[in-house]
């Protein structure tokens, strides 16, 4: 059962074409009917799959924490009420990295309480103090994409950063000591080669928000999809590049509260 802003991919069954996209509208009468934010490539037909994914979007209330237990040589941390936020990027031919932050209280053996900052990389270089690694599964290599568009206009993209921008801030009392999380800016950082528009005459002067949708991959099982409802924060900039325009801009999220039910949220989906 799909509702309106999930992640779909759609695999067409005449050529394997595998493409992802925001459900935007759900008929039920007369007949059950998705509308898609974006066009596809060519009409679904019979016998086409459409599935969606693990979804990961924030919470606006009652935000998740988290216990973590770090063993350190012989002694045993306790992080609790732990909150996080993360960043994802990829470029072309590397491999999806993931970077998380966590605050927390710790509790260790001497019953000392302290606040405490993690960062635990999933994937990448450097020395963590957590290794999140997964031995049996491996992140996309950032080669294909399910899709990569900005509204109708497809983006030929050179690498990007998602930040979910969870802001945390601490909170200290006799015998209670957590963090919340008290803000989310959200936001997309790509470079890319425009062909058919100016971003900064159009997308940037005019205040353009639309869908931002990009992928690592384009096969069940091993795709990771990003999404924010986006808008150009900071000053596009672009190089000639042998005759290519590329450029960088960092699109914010905008949350969208005509409908309180349905507001768009930053979100995280695995096909």
């Amino acid at each position: 059962i799909f509702a309106v802003d999930d992640l779909v991919m759609v695999e067409m069954a005449t050529n394997s074409t595998k493409e992802i996209r925001r459900v935007s509208a759900i008929e039920t009468s007369p007949a059950h009917q998705i509308t898609l934010s974006q066009p596809l490539s060519q009409t679904p037909g019979v016998g086409d799959l459409i599935a969606t994914g693990e979804i990961w979007t924030p919470a606006d209330y009652d935000h998740q924490t988290y216990t973590l237990l770090h063993l350190t040589d012989d002694r045993l941390v306790e992080f609790r009420r732990a909150v996080l936020s993360l960043k994802a990027a990829a470029a072309v031919s590397e491999k999806l990295n993931f970077s998380f932050e966590f605050d927390a209280a710790s509790m260790d053996s001497t019953n000392a309480q302290n606040g405490w900052l993690l960062q635990a990389f999933a994937y990448g270089d450097g020395t963590p103090k957590m290794d999140g690694s997964q031995i049996t599964k491996k992140p996309p290599v950032y080669t294909t994409g399910a899709v990569n568009h900005f509204g109708s206009t497809e983006l030929h993209v050179a690498s990007f950063e998602f930040d979910l921008g969870h802001a945390r801030s601490e909170h200290r009392y006799i015998n209670n000591h957590h963090f919340t999380i008290t803000e989310r800016a959200s936001s997309l950082q790509i470079q890319f080669k425009d062909a058919s528009v100016i971003p900064k005459n159009t997308w940037e002067a005019s205040g353009t928000t639309a869908d931002l949708l990009l992928a690592v991959g384009r096969e069940r099982g091993n795709t990771v999809a990003f999404y924010i409802n986006g808008q150009i924060q900071e000053g596009a900039t672009n190089e000639n590049n042998n005759e290519f325009n590329d450029w960088s801009a960092t699109f914010a999220h905008v949350d969208d509260q005509t409908d309180a039910n349905q507001a768009k949220r930053p979100k995280i989906v695995r096909f």
